[in-house]
């Protein structure tokens, strides 16, 4: 189960997505560090790998696109830390 919390912004933990394909499919993203416009972050998909991606904001809540912004793009939301 996913619990969505009251937090606007990123901080240095870990966040859950699915994806709209299939919606069973979760993947953790862990959140290494931010600045005021970007976002680094390490996930399996990435082997590991750091990545950074751009912070964008939508009703005052932060999100990013860990896999590239495309029509089914995966997004990452401050509001929906792993449990």
């Amino acid at each position: 189960m996913i619990t969505r919390t009251n937090d606007l912004t990123f901080t240095a933990r870990t966040y859950v997505h699915n994806f709209i394909g299939d919606s069973d499919a979760r993947v953790e993203v862990t959140v290494t560090r931010r600045t005021a416009k970007s976002v680094w972050f390490t996930c399996a998909m990435n082997d590991g790998e750091e990545k950074r991606a751009a912070i964008h904001s939508h009703d005052g809540h932060e999100f990013f696109f860990p896999y590239g912004r495309h029509s089914m793009a995966a997004t990452v939301h401050a509001n929906n830390p792993a449990a």
